[in-house]
């Protein structure tokens, strides 16, 4: 008997406690993190209204500063003596191309995205070919270019400088970098070039005074030129790279040049 009611006992006062214990426990419910589904409608784009990532206005590039070097490449004296081979060799760390590229007009290709385009605008060109200081160039009576030796005391400086109007025709490709935020882009096609205006200048010291002089006799250069350029970046970092299948030279009335230019952007418009 007295077993039996041991065993109650115990029985009792367990079955009490889990009572007790179900009474002070609390659950709590934490909200799960909402998430996001990404469809393939976020990268496609579809023709409902749906308003994908690539659903921005397309924007080129082409406006802005941009600053770069100039070069001549495949170079012909031939028709010059020996002893005048190479006078428009350049000091290619002076000589300058200064690019303000003022308007653009960009035209998407893409009905429902934006990452391919056309890309026109409006730009001038001022250009700096660094010569020699010792020489200059100017044109005979038979309109043909000659290295010229002024003679002056002491030589300071001697370039010939180049203003052009220019219209560029860009196809461009933009490819979305960080979650679609940045865009590293490359573009290639032609910029069409017309001549404003070119002079000669010379800077030197005769008799301890320091002169400067502008030459603006016909140099006959080409008035109308086109470069192909390629062009390319992302974010701040942009640079290009032209060159023209147009001689600087008219025919016949210097030697065969072809101008290269290489540079970046300074400031995008």
């Amino acid at each position: 008997m007295t077993r039996k009611y041991l065993t109650f006992t115990i029985t009792a006062l367990l079955f009490a406690q889990i009572l007790v214990a179900q009474q002070n426990d609390t659950i709590t419910i934490v909200p799960a993190k909402p998430r996001h589904a990404v469809s393939i409608n976020d990268f496609m784009g579809n023709q409902d209204g749906y308003r994908s990532f690539w659903d921005r206005n397309f924007s080129g590039h082409w406006s802005g500063f941009h600053l770069g070097i100039n070069s001549f490449l495949q170079k012909d004296y031939s028709a010059y003596p020996p002893s005048q081979d190479g006078f428009m060799n350049l000091k290619i760390w002076r000589s300058f191309s200064y690019q303000v590229n003022f308007w653009q007009k960009s035209i998407s290709l893409q009905r429902y995205h934006d990452a391919i385009g056309l890309v026109t605008g409006l730009g001038l060109c001022f250009d700096d070919y660094r010569f020699n200081p010792e020489l200059t160039i100017e044109a005979d009576a038979n309109g043909v270019i000659q290295p010229i030796y002024p003679g002056y005391e002491e030589m300071r400086k001697s370039k010939l400088s180049t203003f052009y109007g220019r219209i560029p025709l860009l196809l461009e490709f933009q490819i979305p970098i960080g979650h679609f935020q940045r865009r590293f882009w490359m573009s290639a096609g032609v910029v069409f070039g017309y001549k404003l205006g070119s002079h000669t200048k010379l800077k030197y010291h005769q008799e301890g005074i320091s002169e400067k002089v502008k030459f603006r006799d016909e140099l006959y250069l080409n008035d109308y030129r086109y470069s192909y350029t390629v062009r390319m970046g992302y974010k701040w970092f942009n640079v290009f790279a032209e060159y023209s299948p147009v001689p600087f030279f008219k025919d016949g009335h210097g030697p065969v040049l072809y101008p290269f230019s290489a540079g970046m952007t300074l400031v995008s418009f």
